[in-house]
């Protein structure tokens, strides 16, 4: 076995490959310490590679080596070793077959398997010969490639920028500085490397840009350079500055147009000579600084033709390019007019304008409406400021229907147009007068009625699209927009409904015409159907009644009753109805009655009445008249103890509100509640309100009339609802109670009082 020995020459060998073979085509690879003392690990720039560090020796042709440091395919690892405190290494390998190739490993970890990302790099191959030279003074990184050298910094420029700086170049000064080489910050948060890294000449200087997020941390970073698949540079320092934060403005919004306004920025970090700006056109201002938390954005212009919407304002710091962001809105100025419709024919005096955001300015502000053939007209345009405006409108009654344009236009004070618009809707007329008719042969009198017209007894005519066999005779205007027409028909008239034309001469200029369509129709005249004095008396037979009624004129052939106990079932009924149908017969004009035997006393019924002639019929009082049969005791001695649960509703929304409350009691009287009879409608409305712990009865009527439009006497009490005022006690008194009537109170809560007959 030879020992390789040292080459002559005067330099130290970092790494010294013996590769020695004889006849067997083996060889033995032996690394001679030099002086004994071993050999160094070097890089490139003449620096020992760290201790701890691992060599390895390895046949085949250098490839990337696998994550656990074994050889990559088609490679053997002969030998692995480490690097001593000096940055020594030595290792002796036989048996490599003569040919084969040999190569260094170096690794800069110091455990196994390595991480990844520490891998330094490959020597380059030699091949193993018998007998071959040694490779005179090898350094072991002087054949790794010169990707993996190993960058040197030595200052970086800037050296700080602010929070929210936006593609900053950064240039980083040393040596070394390889194609693609990279620049590493630490920590990285909330920053953004953009651009790509350029090497100048000598590999002294390379740039990277950045930007910052606001939200940052702020203070020191380490930067380092690492050449490709090389370990990183040594560190320099780069600081994030605070940056400014700029709060909402206040305001927050302004209109289009709006001029001479102050927009206060509040906020952090503001140098002296920061800027603000605004995103969009169309806006102008002045920057003043005020402190480090408050900028001052004086003489703030809209121009009236801005885009409406959020803008982004920028607060930056020139210094170290620290910016940050805030919004602020564009509002479009609008306007509301009051009122917001009206109907043909009339001046509306004043129309009020409110702007919101406007510019109004007297002598520069005008009015317009659309208008068809001149039927609308403004005038009359006063600015009260601003913000508020009023004009007056005349429409003739003439003009179109439907809603209608208001354009406010102004040259404001920057000299700018700003136009705003609103909408005013125009009625068409309407009447409201129900569909009328008139017996042939007589002269009846119409009610007209129509919304917003203008009738004038002087200027205003009555006509019917067809007046064959009509004949107006006079026509009375009651009020603007009331008036009556006599009308007479002819017994030949068609039994048509005719619609009827109202025309004025409206002073607004132009014909105020309302149509009342299918408003008249003559008809086969009748005399009027109504039943009088109905009653419903208890009479004392069990389970009965007795029904009163006074007969219409003389073409009337006799009257029917019609009784149900479900009052739902009263639009079904009909004079052919067989539910509870009674025929009276009595004579013609006088008073009659007739006995309704067979009731359940449990039930209360509900009676209507109609007389009728062989042409048709006509109903007394559509709403019925409730009562119930009465039971008798036994033997006859008087009608059995009754009681009668009668629940009061109301309307609370407001005191002494309209609850309506349309009661009959059941049975006859005398009527009890706790032991005291009820006689007048003073002793009901006490007893209502000791129920109900409370005054809560605010009127008290009772009917009159018992026809299809009652009439009704009552008492509105004072504004406590005291019973007990000397003037209200009296007029309570004076209205007694009675059998078959019916009574109404207004409440503001409701109540049950429970009714006897003992």
């Amino acid at each position: 076995m030879k020992i390789c020995e040292r080459f002559k020459g005067g330099v130290i060998a970092v790494g010294l490959l013996c590769l020695l073979a004889g006849p067997s085509l083996a060889a033995v690879v032996t690394v001679i310490p030099q002086n004994a003392e071993g050999y160094f690990a070097r890089d490139n720039n003449n620096q020992n590679l760290p201790a701890g560090s691992y060599i390895q020796l390895i046949a085949g042709s250098p490839v990337t080596p696998l994550a656990t440091g074994e050889p990559g395919a088609g490679n053997t690892l002969l030998a692995t070793n480490t690097l001593n405190g000096s940055g020594l290494y030595y290792f002796v390998v036989n048996g490599i077959t003569v040919g084969s190739t040999v190569y260094l490993r170096v690794w800069n970890t110091t455990s196994w398997p390595p991480a990844v990302g520490t891998y330094y790099g490959n020597s380059g191959t030699h091949v193993a010969q018998d007998k071959a030279p040694l490779p005179d003074e090898w350094l072991v990184n002087q054949h790794i490639d010169a990707d993996y050298r190993i960058a040197t910094t030595t200052g970086i420029q800037p050296a700080s920028r602010g929070q929210g700086a936006q593609g900053q170049l950064i240039t980083v000064e040393g040596q070394y500085f390889e194609p693609g080489a990279t620049i590493n910050f630490s920590p990285f948060d909330n920053m953004i490397l953009s651009g790509g890294t350029t090497t100048y000449g000598g590999g002294t200087r390379i740039h990277q840009i950045l930007s910052i997020n606001p939200a940052a941390t702020t203070g020191g970073r380490s930067v380092t350079v690492t050449n490709p698949g090389a370990i990183a540079s040594n560190a320099q320092t780069f600081t994030v500055n605070p940056g400014p934060h700029p709060s909402t403005p206040s305001p927050s919004s302004l209109y289009r147009g709006d001029s001479g306004q102050t927009v206060t920025i509040g906020g952090t970090g503001f140098h002296s000579n920061a800027t603000v700006t605004l995103s969009g056109s169309g806006i102008n201002h002045a920057t003043n600084w005020d402190s480090a938390t408050q900028m001052t954005l004086g003489n703030f212009q809209i121009a009236p033709s801005a885009v409406t919407g959020a803008r982004t304002v920028t607060v930056y710091n020139p210094n170290d390019a620290g910016q940050d962001t805030t919004t602020f809105t564009v509002r479009n100025p609008t306007i509301e007019v009051s009122p917001l419709s009206g109907y043909l024919g009339n001046v509306f005096a004043p129309v009020t304008v409110t702007g919101y955001g406007t510019h109004f300015l007297g002598g520069s502000t005008s009015v317009t409406m659309a208008s068809d053939s001149g039927r609308v007209r403004v005038g009359n345009t006063s600015v009260a400021s601003p913000t508020s405006l009023t004009f007056d409108l005349a429409v003739s009654p003439e003009a179109t229907t439907g809603d209608k344009t208001v354009t406010i236009t102004t040259v404001n004070v920057l000299g700018e147009t700003e136009e705003r618009t609103a909408t005013f809707t125009l009625n068409p007329l309407a009447c409201h007068s129900s569909p009328l008719t008139g017996p042939l042969g007589t002269t009846v009198t119409l009610t007209l009625a129509g919304t917003e017209t203008h009738f004038n007894q002087d200027l205003t005519t009555v006509a019917f699209n067809s007046p064959a066999g009509l004949t107006i005779r006079r026509v009375t205007v009651a009020s603007p927009t009331a008036l009556t027409v006599e009308v007479e028909i002819a017994s030949g008239a068609a039994t048509t409904a005719r619609s009827v034309s109202v025309t004025t001469i409206n002073v607004v200029g132009g014909t105020e015409t309302l149509t009342c369509p299918e408003t008249f129709q003559p008809v086969v005249p009748t005399l009027p159907g109504q039943v009088t004095n109905l009653r419903a008396l208890a009479e004392p037979a069990t389970g009965s009644i007795t029904l009163r009624w006074l007969n219409p004129g003389s073409n009337y052939t006799g009257a029917r009753f019609v009784r149900t106990t479900n009052y739902t079932l009263w639009d079904s009924l009909t004079k052919d109805s067989t539910e509870g149908q009674i025929d009276l017969d009595g004579s013609v004009g006088a008073i009659s009655t007739s006995e309704v035997p067979g009731l359940d006393p449990s039930k209360v019924y509900y009676f209507k009445v109609f007389s009728y002639v062989t042409s048709g019929i006509q109903f007394f009082n559509p709403n019925g008249v409730k009562v119930a049969a009465i039971p008798m005791a036994a033997g006859g001695g008087g009608p059995a103890q009754l009681t009668f649960v009668l629940t009061l509703e109301s309307n609370v929304n407001t005191a002494g509100g309209h609850g309506i409350n349309h009661f009959a009691l059941p049975f006859p009287s005398p009527w009890y509640v706790d032991g005291v009879r009820l006689q007048t409608a003073y002793d009901l409305v006490k007893a209502i309100n000791t129920a109900a712990g409370a005054r809560i009865v605010s009127t008290f009527a009772k009917w009159v009339s018992p026809r299809s439009v009652p009439s009704a006497v009552g008492i509105k009490l004072p504004v406590d609802f005291d019973p007990d005022n000397l003037d209200a006690k009296a007029a309570l008194q004076d209205i007694t109670l009675g059998n078959g009537v019916s009574y109404q109170v207004y409440l503001i809560q409701p109540v049950t009082l429970v009714i006897k007959n003992f």
